[in-house]
Parts: C-alpha cells; structure tokens; sequence
C-alpha cells in the first residue's frame, strides 16, 4: 500500500498563496530580483530570512516585521514558488548538496570542445610574485558560493567547514602553508557566537602547529566577519549573549551581541571581502600577472583553433 502525502511532488500547477505566504513570496522574490541585479551569487533560503530582518520595513508586503520564526514556513513557500515556475530552480542556494563530477565522455569531440572551454577559462595563479599568499575559511556553509565568487578573480582558495571541526582540510592548508616557506593570512569568516569563536580560535591554533610542522610557513588567521562593529555598524539582527545554565555547556565569549555571518548583506560581504584581499596584495603585481595571462590566453587561442579544426 501506497504511502500518502500531503507534500508535492515534480512541478506543481497554479498555485496563488494567501495571506502571510502570499508576503513570504512576494518579499523572497524581491530580495532575489535585488541580488540578482547587482550580480550576486544566489542566496540560501536562510540568507534571504536574513536579508529580509535587515531590510527596512517600509519595503516589505508583509505589515509585521520579520523573525527566526518564519524561517520553516519560508523554506515552505520558496520551495513551492520553485514547484510553480515563479522561482527559478537555480536562483537559490542549496548548500551541503553536491554531486559528483562527471570524468568521462559520450565521444572524443565531447571529450575536444571540454578541452576548448578549458583553454577559454584558463587562469593563471594570479597570487604569483606576492610577499604573502591568502586563503579564505568560512564556517557558514552558505555563503560559500559567495565568498568563492569574490575570491576566484584572486586566486584565493575558499574553505568551508560548516559547524564540523574540518581537522583533515586544517591539516592539508597547515601543511601546505609550511611547506610554502612564506607568510600566510587566512581571512576568517563565521558566525558571532560562542561556537563561531571558539571555532576561530582552533582554526588559528591547528594552523599554526600543522604549519610548524611542516616546514617555515608561517600563517596569521584574521577574523573578517562577523564581529561586534559590524553588528553596530550595519544594524545586523542580533541577541545578547547568554551563557549556557550548564557550566559543562559554557564556553567563554568576550562580546555583548551574538549574531550569524549569514546576516551580513552580500552587497556588504563583497565589499567587504574585495577591500581586505585588495589591502593585502600587490595591486601592481596582481596588474602584472593579468598581463601575462592576456599573453597566455593568445597562445592558447591557437591550440583551440588547431582542436576545432
């Protein structure tokens, strides 16, 4: 016998939410029209309950303000308006997904034209020539897509972990950083809370020792969000701290405000980002590298007219 569901399934036909779902549509759609305008990467359902409680109110369809509480009924009606063709499937984040890579070829000329679209999307590493090299770690599984966005026209690698400790990705970057010989910064993304700080300090710490271990590198890890100034500054969605009643549950939090990374707009993010790896690098260098790259590229266009032929 047939198990029955109330949820859909496949694509749904016309659907018309009423009252606060009708809201919850209207205001998630306007939030995906505003990133997808200033070209930012798409969003997970949480980021955009975030970016809707940062918003100012007059914009919203719905007349209260919102809150954590409307984050299941949310992910509700976003899944839905995707069902109904009025979100498109690709325009949200689905975070801690993933599928394997395909590594074969229906035909050799499938097998020539992935080569081509390589050759097109060649990049040097444009880290080359700098006193120091960057990496990106970030706790928040679902500003990934994100962060790797700002970071890859920089060469810099992007970590994620979400709330796991990563001791084998920790173990591979602290290696790497030894055995470079060179100054390391990894700049540290990841929620304001006692978790999220005390997920920094093992970070820093772990790097450090694998580092050590290896070789000379050596590695500063600089917290770039989300921090106490930027709760203040840009009006984020926050809680006091309140310590654990189990003094077995407590860990020490210096700070008044807890807060998550995913609160922090894209547009702030990307701004953000942008300006602390611009501070960091060799612009001129950065300049230089582009150069040869551009010459590369031109080397490489006759590799791609010789496959096409």
């Amino acid at each position: 016998m047939k198990r029955k569901t109330t949820r859909p399934r496949g694509f749904v036909g016309t659907w018309q939410p009423r009252g606060n779902r009708a809201h919850l549509l209207t205001d998630a759609m306007a939030v995906l029209a505003d990133l997808k305008a200033e070209h930012l990467p798409p969003p997970s359902v949480r980021r955009i309950l975030y970016i809707l409680m940062g918003m100012d109110p007059a914009r919203y369809s719905r007349p209260e303000p919102y809150d954590k509480g409307q984050y299941k009924e949310l992910c509700e009606v976003v899944a839905l308006g995707r069902r109904a063709g009025l979100i498109p499937m690709d325009e949200i984040d689905e975070w801690g997904v993933s599928e394997s890579p395909e590594t074969w070829w229906a035909s050799v000329d499938e097998l020539r034209d992935t080569v081509r679209h390589w050759c097109q999307d060649f990049q040097l590493d444009r880290q080359t020539g700098q006193s120091l090299r960057l990496a990106c770690w970030c706790e928040a599984e679902g500003m990934h897509g994100q962060l790797r966005q700002e970071c890859d026209p920089y060469s810099i690698r992007v970590y994620s972990s979400g709330r796991t400790d990563g001791l084998a990705v920790k173990h591979r970057l602290g290696r790497m950083i030894g055995l470079s010989g060179m100054p390391w910064v990894v700049l540290h993304v990841g929620d304001a809370d006692a978790d999220g700080w005390h997920t920094y300090l093992a970070l820093r710490q772990d790097l450090k020792a694998f580092a050590k271990h290896y070789g000379t590198g050596r590695v500063t890890v600089t917290r770039l969000a989300a921090n106490q100034g930027q709760i203040e500054r840009w009006g984020l969605y926050r809680e006091p701290y309140v310590p654990p009643e189990r003094a077995a549950n407590r860990r020490y939090y210096p700070f008044r405000w807890v807060t998550q990374a995913e609160a922090i707009h894209p547009r702030d993010m990307r701004r953000l980002l942008v300006r602390a790896i611009e501070r960091r690098l060799d612009m001129e260098v950065y300049r230089e590298v582009l150069e040869a790259e551009r010459t590369a590229m031109a080397a490489l266009e006759r590799v791609t007219a010789a496959l096409a032929a």
